[in-house]
């Protein structure tokens, strides 16, 4: 976290949330889920909420489909409230009469078979039911991440602390996810129109995730895929995965995630992605084929088209290559890969990219666990000056559930001040409209040391779209925020984050 960060500002009424994203993170506003016209199956919106007080619900699991998964259904304060088991579709149905404290409800997953590697899952999957009136909640890497980044931000998991790690792990890590159809993760209804393109991108992070595990062990680290996840999450509190992130970072395994991702994401495009060094294609697709029977062949992995958001992924990684390999090779592929546009093929994508590109990048992977920290650190900052300046051009189409929130304009910083921009917040938590006239002003406090702000300013404008603190001498500053209304009543401080006077 360098010149811009992430900031939620906390509620100042009862069940209100007000969010200013200034790192270009898009929060978007609440989107009804699906709308593809197409059949839905398994985890439908069937499921539903009785009066009795029984509550029932349903979902996917995979990253690639997982089937015989024990799901275990735990309260906010940990007890059990029931378990279940995945079917042979990979889709699950819960019944469980929790109380009004037992929100937010964790689901975590453990064994089955996922029907792309033939074993058990290599991570713990988990995820969220956020609300009584979720009848939806798949499970799946993204999940898994935004439930580990909300646990790790100021105040656990609470509604807000969700809606906070959606959006921050959707803004920079959606691995292709076409949020235009499939607007959130966790609790979009999967359709035959739709479930290519979870399953496609659930594997590719998934397997970013083994590879960054697997590269670090052959540094003599000792890592399992929970660890890279507990890492990456701890990273991810400021929606960066810069190496800067909460306690349980960690700036070379980022790094290797950063470099890795890159490969990856190339062999996505394509639809040649490896998993366990195999070209995966025909496993994925019958995978998808054998959870979601009278899906049509031109429905699944080759149909699905590439995104604006992940051609900025794949930028910002292939940047991050380049930082510690600036081969022809690799600068083959950073040429071709400026060539790609949104809505483009697999097909197309294969023939733009060079042949073997994934070869193209092997000598970066297999370097970078044993990198120097001034490399590590390069690729990092290589990373976050990317993703900054991308931020907000190539975002997702779709919209993440939970309260509304600000979209931001971008940031600036020159030496002595830190200067921040954002768009103020139009909705309060439950989608209703929020008038610019309810918003007193915002409050930034900061100080040089974690959890230490001796510093403040004050915008004392409600309809302000911008901040400057200014007469700060050169360091790391530390940051939280908050909102006050018309009536000077404050709400509580934000997560931290941080920004550099340069």
């Amino acid at each position: 976290m360098r010149n811009s960060c992430t900031l939620q500002i906390s509620p100042v009424f009862p069940d209100r949330t007000l969010r200013a994203v200034l790192a270009g993170v898009f929060t978007l506003m609440l989107a009804a889920c699906g709308g593809d016209g197409s059949d839905s199956t398994g985890g439908s919106s069937s499921a539903a909420n009785t009066s009795s007080g029984v509550v029932v619900f349903g979902g996917s699991i995979g990253d690639g489909p997982v089937t015989g998964a024990n799901i275990t259904v735990l309260s906010a304060r940990g007890d059990t409230l029931g378990t279940i088991t995945s079917d042979r579709n990979a889709a699950y149905q819960a019944r469980i009469t929790p109380a009004d404290g037992d929100y937010p409800i964790r689901l975590v997953v453990s064994g089955g078979t996922d029907l792309v590697t033939g074993r058990a899952p290599d991570f713990q999957m988990e995820s969220i039911k956020a609300y009584p009136q979720d009848t939806i909640v798949n499970v799946n890497p993204f999940s898994t991440l935004v439930s580990q980044v909300a646990r790790r931000l100021p105040g656990g998991l609470s509604h807000a602390n969700i809606n906070t790690a959606r959006s921050l792990v959707m803004g920079r890590l959606t691995f292709g996810l076409d949020r235009s159809s499939l607007p959130d993760p966790i609790t979009s209804p999967l359709t035959t129109g739709n479930v290519a393109k979870l399953v496609k991108a659930s594997e590719a992070l998934g397997e970013a995730i083994r590879r960054t595990r697997d590269r670090m062990n052959a540094s003599g680290a000792q890592h399992n895929g929970n660890s890279v996840i507990r890492a990456l999450a701890a990273d991810m509190v400021d929606g960066h995965p810069d190496g800067l992130g909460a306690s349980g970072t960690n700036a070379r395994l980022t790094a290797v995630f950063n470099v890795v991702t890159a490969q990856v994401l190339v062999e996505l495009l394509s639809n040649n992605l490896r998993v366990d060094a195999v070209i995966a294609t025909n496993v994925i697709d019958q995978s998808i084929l054998s959870t979601y029977p009278g899906i049509s062949g031109s429905q699944l992995t080759g149909s699905v088209r590439v995104t604006s958001a992940v051609l900025s992924e794949l930028s910002i990684a292939i940047a991050a290559v380049r930082a510690i390999d600036n081969s022809s090779a690799v600068a083959n592929i950073s040429t071709a890969v400026s060539g790609l546009y949104a809505g483009a093929t697999p097909a197309t994508v294969a023939n733009v990219l060079p042949a073997n590109s994934t070869n193209g990048l092997r000598n970066a992977v297999n370097a970078i666990p044993f990198a120097s920290s001034a490399q590590i650190s390069l690729v990092n900052t290589t990373v976050y000056a990317q993703g900054d300046s991308t931020s907000g051009s190539g975002g997702s189409t779709g919209g993440s559930t939970g309260s509304g929130g600000s979209t931001v304009g971008g940031s600036t910083s020159t030496t002595g001040s830190l200067s921040l921009r954002w768009t103020a917040p139009s909705a309060r938590s439950d989608g209703s409209a929020l008038a610019l006239s309810e918003i007193g002003g915002y409050r930034i406090y900061y100080g040089t040391s974690r959890g230490n702000y001796p510093g403040s300013y004050d915008q004392t404008n409600g309809a302000a779209t911008s901040a400057t603190v200014s007469n700060l001498p050169t360091g790391t500053y530390y940051l939280v925020m908050s909102t006050y209304d018309t009536s000077g009543r404050e709400g509580p401080r934000s997560a931290e984050v941080t920004k550099n006077v340069p």
